[in-house]
């Protein structure tokens, strides 16, 4: 959706290939935003701690928040944007946190997420879908 006013606002698509979905909503609404950056490597944890906790915070104001993709994996597009619409952490039954997730949606409409986590994964307890009310 912020994609595609933002190809408009520039004349089309040609215009705007490989850019920053922040530049996008600054453009778009002349508001202040920021971008938080993440590695996927071990001794980032607390870089993904900290992050996580700032996205918690944005999802609840209900910010609106893009997300990149850099590597295609289990149905995700490489160099494609995907909106941001709040993250979860499922519990066990002692309180204690055993996963972090997203939820993202691809605006494009026709590549569909099929790993961990996913609609139909295995992974999915009633407890934790009844934790995130996944129907």
């Amino acid at each position: 959706m912020v994609e595609k006013a933002f190809a408009k606002l520039n004349q089309n698509y040609d215009r705007i290939i490989g850019g920053w979905g922040d530049e996008a909503m600054r453009a778009l609404t002349g508001l202040p935003t920021q971008s938080l950056h993440y590695s996927m490597k071990p001794e980032a944890k607390a870089l993904m701690d900290r992050n996580f906790g700032i996205i918690n915070e944005w999802a609840k104001k209900q910010f609106p928040m893009t997300s990149a993709c850099f590597h295609s994996h289990y149905g995700l597009v490489s160099g494609h944007a995907y909106a941001l619409l709040g993250v979860a952490e499922l519990k066990d039954a002692a309180g204690n946190v055993v996963h972090r997730i997203v939820r993202m949606r691809n605006p494009w409409g026709s590549e569909k997420y099929h790993g961990p986590f996913s609609d139909h994964s295995d992974l999915w307890t009633k407890e934790w879908a009844d934790q995130v009310g996944l129907k």
